[in-house]
């Protein structure tokens, strides 16, 4: 038990993806939505710059190394699908 949770804790790490601060809105979709989905389908955190930091336009993504990139890839594509839509 005590060696799953060391291993658990050596594969976490973070990554940074900047996006516009008005797309912010997009990434966190309606009531948290894609917020929720990506949490339960890679077990990531997101975490926001506050709302009043328009200049701040990094996301920061943390928890599995191996899900990080999945994390942020559809990321990028819930951005380019609500601009082509």
């Amino acid at each position: 038990v005590l060696e799953a949770k060391i291993k658990a804790i050596a594969d976490k790490a973070s990554i940074t993806v900047n996006i516009p601060h008005e797309l912010h809105s997009i990434v966190i979709g309606k009531g948290g939505k894609n917020v929720k989905h990506l949490t339960q389908k890679y077990g990531v955190h997101l975490a926001f710059p506050a709302a009043d930091d328009a200049d701040n336009c990094e996301i920061t993504i943390s928890g599995p190394k191996t899900n990080l990139s999945l994390a942020r890839d559809e990321i990028l594509e819930f951005i380019e699908y609500e601009r082509n839509h």
